[in-house]
């Protein structure tokens, strides 16, 4: 069952969909992809891009076939691959995508790629021949290859986020509390050794919450970062003028100072 936030559907299945990013965030620049911590005992590999990123296998079904220009070809594997990075404005870079591999009856192999973004909506579909060529796709090809695939990756990829909106729901809700803590403390100060406990568990808590967003938002943490420092600096003990002075005089004796070594009598 999906979630109305994410899964709507598209006017068209080759548009890339960015939505409003939060001030400073460039579309074209690497983004920390969530989903990429969702399953932290999959192994992590490595692209031929040097990239980083999890496969999540898929078990292989019997008897699947696609029509491809006439030829019928016969499943062999799929995939999910979930990357640790994903670019906004690049459709080949979103967060994941599903890979399946195919091969005719006359030993004739293709590989297809289908991309999706931020909302796990589809976006296109890309296909190699066995040495890594790509084939262009029409747009009435790869609407009709979405439509004989669909029905194997689907359910997986919205099972992903599903995941990842239980997640997000959990986080925000341990910030929340975190935030209502240190609100309740202060009433009683802001200098004393709980209250800023309680602080830096409100920062650990929305630091876990952005790492699971997609467009985090750093304004919380840089405040109460600030926030934290200010109250380390007025808590410090500080020298009095006088034990300052004393202190300047003994490190500018120290730096003209050379230890004569000690003579035998």
């Amino acid at each position: 069952m999906s979630d109305s936030r994410f899964f709507e559907e598209k006017k068209t299945t080759t548009e890339f969909e960015v939505f409003s990013l939060k001030p400073g965030l460039s579309p074209n620049k690497p983004r920390e992809n969530p989903l990429f911590l969702l399953y932290p005992n999959v192994p992590i590999l490595c692209s031929k891009k040097k990239k980083k990123y999890k496969r999540m296998a898929i078990d292989k079904l019997n008897n699947i076939s696609i029509t491809f220009r006439g030829d019928s070809y016969q499943l062999e594997e799929h995939h999910i691959s979930i990357y640790e990075t994903f670019i906004y404005q690049d459709s080949t870079m979103g967060p994941l995508h599903y890979t399946a591999k195919y091969t005719s009856s006359n030993g004739i192999k293709i590989k297809l790629h289908f991309y999706f973004n931020h909302h796990g909506q589809f976006i296109n579909c890309q296909a190699n021949d066995d040495k890594g060529n790509k084939i262009i796709l029409s747009q009435e090809e790869q609407y009709a290859l979405e439509q004989s695939s669909k029905t194997y990756f689907n359910d997986f990829i919205q099972s992903i986020f599903i995941i990842l909106l239980n997640k997000q729901a959990e986080s925000e809700i341990e910030k929340e509390s975190a935030l209502k803590a240190i609100e309740n403390e202060s009433r009683i100060g802001t200098t004393h050794p709980k209250y800023r406990r309680l602080l830096d568990n409100a920062i650990s808590a929305i630091d876990k919450y952005n790492s699971l967003q997609f467009n985090p938002s750093f304004a919380e943490t840089s405040f109460l970062s600030n926030y934290r420092k200010i109250l380390d600096q007025q808590t410090t003990p500080k020298l009095s003028h006088n034990k300052k002075k004393i202190q300047k005089k003994s490190l500018s004796a120290a730096e003209f100072f050379t230890p004569v070594e000690e003579q035998p009598y």
